[in-house]
């Protein structure tokens, strides 16, 4: 069973939602979370609500499976965006093809070693979108009035 802390997606939210008020009973997985009104809202998750980050835990206790690509994540790091100095970019869609099936089996047995069996692709590659964020820091220190850097 994966720490919660573990899974950068579930620790952003969290993050996120305590800095809005809500209360985080973290001990335990899955965690406890007792949103405010507009975070409620925001969310679109009840006032308590179970969150994890492990499929089975959400399958067996109930709880809301918050990984990469839930919307409430998808709607936090949108605000925190939008709050923040940074951008957004889309890459274009690539003009080559992809990679044939044969192809990507071939790269695949090539690269990972088999003692039994063999690697078989379950069916054509098909194009999938990846959001890319990039994000970057500026720093300023301070030693004396003269000496900054």
């Amino acid at each position: 069973m994966p720490v919660l802390s573990d899974e950068p997606a579930l620790s952003f939210w969290l993050e996120y939602a305590e800095q809005r008020g809500a209360l985080i009973e973290e001990q335990r997985d899955p965690a406890l979370v007792l949103l405010p009104d507009p975070l409620q809202r925001e969310s679109e998750l009840s006032e308590e609500t179970s969150v994890t980050a492990s499929p089975d835990v959400a399958r067996e206790d109930g709880a809301v499976l918050l990984i990469a690509g839930h919307p409430a994540v998808e709607r936090a790091a949108a605000s925190v965006l939008a709050e923040g100095d940074t951008g957004c970019a889309y890459l274009p869609w690539p003009a080559s093809r992809p990679p044939t099936r044969s192809a990507l089996e071939a790269r695949a047995r090539e690269r990972s070693a088999v003692e039994h069996g063999r690697i078989d692709a379950a069916g054509e590659p098909i194009a999938a979108y990846l959001p890319l964020l990039r994000a970057g820091a500026m720093l300023s220190y301070a030693a004396s009035l003269t000496l900054r850097f």
